[in-house]
């Protein structure tokens, strides 16, 4: 082939003299030059698979994969080649083809078993596939093979860490930093670990480090956004909030600046939730800093700045990462699917990884419109701009930063939040905070940057479908005694504040049959801090405090039946717990507090008309749970009204119709504020 020759130029060269020629016009970026000489080969050569590789290079990196795909397998069907194989892979993994995409670079890796690169997209592909085992499988067998690669054992550390592995992900990270004592990455996710395992102290140093090898404003900011997750006392976290508030008050008047802060932050303020106080200021204050470091977050779509042109149904977007079995997709599918199809053209939209669980698949089916969104933010802005929705809903701000960053941008006429993630979210975009008249102590409305809707005489502001189970399991099965009164606390371990202990503590006293039984955290470093803080709260009748590992749902279901009791955390309630206490008629003890988060319980006794549960004082929640599990006609008596009441709680029509209801209100007032608006001049479009 290479003895070919034609007058592809000015000049008589050889095919692969062109082809070098091709190369070296695409890494100056001359793309229709390098494209124009490949044409020209590819009439002479129809089988140079360098050529067909190059197009698809070119087509891969101008985002059109399916092009290059069929490239990349003309290439490969002339020549088997590694590198091609590897482009393959890149392509089919950039559509979402995860199977094509492994088996590409399977079969590379067996044509070429040292690249490091190979091994590094096979495992991440098995990771967005879900393949969790597989994928590690992957980076551990190439640090057995390359035990001095810094990548690599980064790599494996940082998959390891996303599956909660921080043991060992800590591990990779200091096999690297013995390797590198200054690399910047190793050091980064080593604090970044330890951070999330609510070692905050030992984080701290690790970024005092990294600052000073590496500073950077990025670093800044993520350094300070390190919260407890355990911690230790009430008083400790009084003091944290107020050092906090003078870290973040220095940030902005430092003016940092960053680029993308979804990728050198990726970090939200999740955790100031369970501290039991109004997080308004500090929440305003962080998304103040964001705003100033990266002024670019607040990005318009423009269909936003123009005059509404369809006269059709309303577009209304539902966005969230957990639209899976998960708390977020079981509040979040009855809504999106019972909708009012006249009124409104339903989208739901799923920030990646996607999960494929029962959930996911209805809400994807009972949506008129289901989307991925990319994985950059530019990218997910832009996408998201051309559905020209009317509306947007957010389900969660703050439980993960991609949601987050994406909220400060104006991508709807409307932009809402609800309970999901039940706190205000101090970003200027976000034009209402969803609640109910239950759930909200009289005036709550100044402890929101959001203004708030309260839905009127509904329970949750959720369309909740009732959850199917089936209860065939004894306490035998769990290893418990059937002789204690059994208390039953299966929130996550972060839900527990310090004051919490001194209610379990009282149970404790007053019961010496009583066993508090509570479900392991998936980072066992939770575990262990939260067991060391109640051998100093509760003192000896710790013993009877027990940890059972993470349940599946069928065995959970079994074990909120069989409970005596179920404690609500303070300060931060159950929803779907509860939700689901209830369905199977198990009473739940709650003692109602300042926020709507700490007050979800009791908004569902109040529509029940149940109010023998409700605490009016620690020491009163509980005499209260100690009564009912010690009096069992008393707690089989609360069990019948539950079950006889709690067909207010499941598939209340009244959500829907005030939540159709607060939608169509809100978009005319925001199109009527939009004429107006036009009409005096004041939106620079219209001028």
């Amino acid at each position: 082939m290479a003895t070919k020759t034609s007058c592809i130029t000015d000049k008589i060269i050889t095919v692969a003299q062109a082809l070098d020629l091709a190369i070296d016009y695409f890494q100056k970026g001359d793309i229709e030059k390098t494209k124009e000489i490949c044409t020209k080969i590819l009439l002479i050569d129809k089988n140079n698979s360098d050529c067909y590789n190059l197009l698809g290079i070119i087509e891969a990196q101008k985002g059109r994969h399916h092009n290059a795909i069929e490239l990349f397998n003309s290439a490969i069907s002339i020549k088997s080649d590694f590198s091609y194989l590897y482009n393959l892979g890149n392509s089919y993994k950039a559509v979402g083809s995860l199977d094509q995409a492994i088996n590409s670079y399977r079969l590379a890796i067996d044509m070429q078993p040292s690249y490091a690169g190979l091994y590094f997209q096979l495992g991440m592909a098995l990771r967005d596939q879900g393949n969790y085992k597989a994928s590690v499988e992957v980076f551990r067998n190439w640090v057995r093979s390359n035990p001095s690669d810094a990548d690599g054992l980064i790599n494996l550390g940082s998959i390891l860490a996303e599956q909660n592995e921080y043991d060992e992900a800590i591990d990779c990270y200091q096999k690297v930093l013995r390797l590198d004592p200054t690399s910047k990455t190793a050091l980064f996710n080593q604090a970044v670990t330890l951070a999330n395992q609510s070692r905050i102290g030992e984080a701290s140093k690790i970024f005092d480090k990294l600052l000073a090898e590496h500073p950077s404003d990025a670093f800044k900011i993520i350094s300070v956004l390190q919260i407890p997750i355990i911690p230790s006392s009430t008083q400790a976290i009084l003091d944290w909030r107020e050092e906090f508030l003078s870290k973040i008050n220095q940030l902005i008047e430092a003016e940092l600046k960053i680029q993308d802060p979804l990728s050198e932050i990726g970090k939200t303020s999740f955790y100031l939730a369970f501290h039991g106080l109004d997080n308004r200021e500090l929440n305003c204050k962080i998304a103040q800093l964001m705003m100033t470091s990266c002024p670019s977050l607040s990005w318009t779509s423009p269909h936003c700045l123009e005059n509404r042109q369809s006269k059709g149904r309303i577009r209304i977007g539902f966005i969230s990462k957990f639209f899976h079995l998960h708390s977020i997709g079981k509040t979040s599918r009855g809504l999106i699917a019972e909708l009012s199809r006249k009124l409104f053209e339903v989208h739901s939209i799923f920030v990646p990884p996607v999960i494929d669980d029962p959930v996911s698949r209805l809400i994807q089916n009972c949506s008129d419109y289901y989307h991925i969104l990319p994985q950059s933010l530019h990218e997910a802005r832009k996408e998201i701009s051309n559905l020209k929705l009317d509306i947007l809903f957010y389900q969660d701000i703050g439980m993960e930063p991609f949601t987050y960053y994406l909220a400060f941008s104006r991508l709807a006429r409307v932009q809402c939040v609800s309970f999901g993630h039940p706190d205000t979210t101090g970003i200027d975009n976000i034009d209402y905070f969803i609640s109910t008249n239950y759930f909200e102590p009289r005036n709550s409305g100044s402890c929101y940057s959001e203004k708030l809707i309260e839905l009127q005489n509904v329970a949750t502001p959720a369309y909740y479908y009732e959850p199917e189970t089936r209860l065939d399991k004894t306490r035998h099965d769990f290893g418990l005694s059937e002789r204690t009164n059994l208390y039953l606390c299966p929130q996550t371990l972060f839900k527990f504040h310090p004051d919490f202990d001194f209610m379990l503590a009282q149970i404790l006293r007053i019961d010496d049959q009583a066993t508090i039984l509570c479900l392991e955290a998936h980072i066992p470093y939770w575990t262990k801090l939260l067991k060391e803080r109640f051998k100093r709260s509760v003192g000896e009748a710790v013993k009877r405090i027990l940890f059972l590992s993470r349940q599946n749902f069928n065995d959970y279901m079994n074990l909120l039946a069989f409970s005596d009791v179920v404690l609500d955390t303070l300060y931060f309630n159950g929803m779907n717990t509860t939700l689901e206490a209830f369905s199977v008629g198990t009473p739940v003890i709650t003692l109602p507090s300042h926020f709507q988060r700490g007050r979800h319980t009791f908004g569902m006794y109040q529509k029940m008309g149940i109010y023998e549960c409700i605490a009016t004082d620690p020491s009163d929640y509980a005499r209260r749970a100690a009564q009912i599990a010690n009096d069992k006609d008393l707690r089989n008596s609360i069990s019948r009204k539950i079950i006889d009441r709690k067909m207010v709680l499941f598939e209340d029509r009244q959500v829907l119709s005030q939540w159709e209801e607060f939608l169509v209100g809100a978009l005319n007032l925001s199109l009527k504020r939009s004429l107006m608006d036009n009409k005096n001049g004041t939106n620079a479009l219209f001028l």
